[in-house]
């Protein structure tokens, strides 16, 4: 059997190319094409100095592995280590089901053409073979990560905010309730419900105190500006049909989620 190191250059290119965008699919990244392309061809380099020489330090999985965090931080540049173990267990996730559904696909079609060389299959198959497989692991992986992804309580993920108020903030760990329709009634914004305990780095200790007083005539002893910022706000839940909560519009509030940051102004926090 003949092999052409060209076409299996360039082939190991366009596999790797699919298999870092079909990661960066899955892990909701913006791609830049030219660093997947850079990243493609240093796996694929690998792959071609791995079948040439034959030396130990190619099959080595600890050398693989490196390569998998060069090409994963090149491609997609994850900004902590959390975040890159992330990423590369979704790219070996994704090479697995890629490499399973090519290798079935070309077993069954033409076994006699695949050879392993140094830990790499080799094979005088039609690339068409190989991207069809590509797409086949592309879609099952998919539809495995939504069922599992379905499967996931929402109502137990927790987000991380910083309410603003009066150049002063404080953090808070929120709990996600996708059962939550509390608005305040007059503007329509959102209620996001926070204890009064947590306030303390933005109120005063006064405002804290007579809000959990509960409601008064016109907020009577609040400070000027939290008097104007503050709404009453009707709630329903368990064992309360008809409750009421005093809320208050920040300046702002941040949203953290990984790597993004969700500013949002139209927004009440319930006390």
């Amino acid at each position: 059997m003949t092999f052409y190191i060209d076409i299996i250059f360039v082939e190991n290119i366009i596999m790797n190319y699919i298999i870092l965008f079909a990661t960066g699919l899955i892990i909701k990244k913006d791609t830049k094409h030219l660093k997947l392309f850079v990243s493609s061809i240093i796996g694929a380099t690998y792959a071609i100095m791995s079948y040439i020489s034959g030396l130990e330090i190619y099959t080595n999985q600890i050398t693989k592995f490196l390569l998998s965090i060069v090409m994963i931080y090149i491609a997609y540049n994850p900004n902590n280590i959390k975040k890159m173990f992330k990423d590369i267990v979704i790219f070996y996730l994704t090479s697995f089901c890629f490499g399973g559904a090519a290798y079935y696909l070309l077993y069954y079609i033409s076994p006699q053409q695949i050879k392993n060389i140094g830990g790499t299959l080799i094979g005088s198959y039609p690339m068409k073979i190989a991207i069809l497989g590509g797409i086949l692991g592309f879609f099952i992986l998919n539809i495995a990560f939504n069922v599992i992804k379905n499967k996931v309580d929402k109502t137990s993920i927790f987000y991380d905010i910083e309410v603003f108020y009066k150049e002063k903030s404080v953090k808070v760990k929120m709990l996600l309730d996708t059962g939550n329709l509390l608005v305040e009634p007059i503007t329509s914004f959102p209620v996001i419900i926070i204890e009064k305990e947590k306030m303390k780095e933005i109120l005063s200790q006064k405002d804290l105190e007579i809000i959990g007083k509960g409601l008064v005539n016109n907020f009577d002893g609040l400070s000027e500006d939290l008097k104007l910022r503050c709404k009453i706000i009707p709630f329903s839940s368990i064992g309360k049909n008809n409750g009421m909560i005093i809320g208050m519009k920040p300046d702002y509030i941040k949203i953290y989620e990984e790597e993004n940051i969700k500013i949002i102004k139209k927004v009440i926090v319930g006390i």
